[in-house]
């Protein structure tokens, strides 16, 4: 028999020790299945297999064992992926579930964003449906209402409905706009502007490239120029100068200055045997609060409260790429005003991740609009409520 991984010694409360080695033991082999898939040139089944063992580990409960999943996506470089195989990704996964590492809603942002860069709308039908489930949930939070009109737009455009995606591209836009969620921004400016475009209305066209050119300053995070430029050119090759001049003119402010280095990862502390970081002891402990970690977006960035340390407090400001935070074994990812769960360690001996200036693909992601936070619970169920939460 397979060992089972470090995450069936941190049991869910309630989860007796039999179920919780079955679960791990479900993972595992699901796992093996898909790395077996993928040594066959199979991307949509071993996509398939990984979905499958994310459900898995949502039903379970275990946050641990999801990370599992999620390090497995990140090994085989899914960030790559087909539409079809994210798809595949997609379809065991709980759409009306926040997931903490994988999560419907943020596979089926990735397929919508992907029909766009790609010009390849397999799957938006999908992700629309998901990300409609999700947005009617409790606490999904504002933008998982602008991304399911982005993706029902998407879905128009598959099925040629050019005027009704032009209406709900626009809405998504402003939503987007009004918030600050500046990656998601330039997508849905572009494929308006396309759309706007193949119908004729070159005003409609450049009112949406203004738009997103009215966030570009000196103070613009360079990934986000580089993103546009390249996504204009791919999808609005040939649009008249006019209809560009937004563009151009936005790209120009930008200081033509090359990157500063990003911070590489840390080693992890040395720990006695049998030693656990904060969080470790709370994931043991059922007496221990629920919520693990919070982070509320401000005016000035992000509040960090933890539920297993109610003295600890930080405050994390907005700066370009990927940066981390990270404190008793959790650590949390933040790019522009978005919030993802990097790393759970219940030892507290592993290395931290290298901040980049190209952000590494998360699918479970979560943009905040400001006076919203990010909430994990030890269940890994993400949730988004209004104000910090302790």
């Amino acid at each position: 028999m397979k060992a089972v991984p470090l995450a069936f010694i941190f049991l869910s409360a309630g989860a007796s020790t039999l179920r919780a080695r079955d679960d791990a033991e479900t993972v595992e082999a699901l796992l093996a299945n898909a790395e077996a898939r993928l040594a066959e040139k199979d991307v949509s089944g071993a996509a398939a297999a990984l979905g499958e063992a994310a459900s898995a580990a949502h039903r379970a409960n275990d946050l641990l064992l999801e990370q599992r999943v999620a390090e497995t996506l990140s090994s085989v470089g899914f960030g790559a992926a087909p539409p079809d195989a994210l798809s595949a990704l997609l379809k065991p996964l709980d759409p009306r579930r926040g997931g903490a590492f994988v999560s419907a809603h943020g596979v089926a942002i990735e397929i919508i964003l992907a029909a766009t860069r790609r010009g390849d709308t397999t799957g938006v039908s999908e992700a629309a449906a998901a990300l409609a489930a999700f947005s009617k949930t409790a606490k999904s939070g504002q933008c998982a209402a602008a991304a399911a009109l982005h993706a029902q737009a998407m879905k128009s455009v598959a099925e040629k409905k050019d005027k009704d995606a032009v209406r709900l591209l626009g809405q998504a836009l402003a939503a987007y706009a009004k918030h600050g969620w500046t990656d998601l921004e330039i997508i849905a400016g572009t494929e308006l502007s396309a759309v706007a475009l193949r119908l004729g209305d070159s005003a409609q066209a450049r009112s949406a490239l203004e738009i997103v050119a009215s966030e570009f300053g000196e103070s613009i995070d360079p990934r986000l120029a580089r993103e546009w430029r390249n996504l204009a050119r791919a999808r609005l090759a040939g649009a008249p100068a006019d209809v560009l001049a937004p563009l151009e003119s936005a790209l120009a402010r930008i200081p033509k200055t090359t990157s500063a280095g990003a911070a590489g990862g840390t080693g992890g502390p040395a720990r006695a045997p049998g030693d656990l970081s904060k969080v470790g002891r709370a994931l043991t402990d059922r007496k221990a609060p629920a919520m693990l970690v919070t982070a509320s977006r401000g005016r000035e960035g992000f509040a960090i409260r933890e539920g297993f340390d109610k003295s600890f407090a930080a405050t994390k400001e907005p700066r370009h790429g990927e940066t981390y935070h990270a404190d008793g074994g959790i650590t949390l990812s933040f790019v522009g005003r978005s919030v993802a769960l990097a790393m759970v360690d219940p030892v507290g001996n592993r290395g931290q991740p290298g901040e980049g200036s190209s952000p590494s693909l998360r699918f479970a992601r979560y943009p905040l609009a400001e006076g919203e936070s990010y909430i994990l619970a030890k269940t890994g169920v993400v949730t988004i409520g209004t104000g910090p939460s302790r």
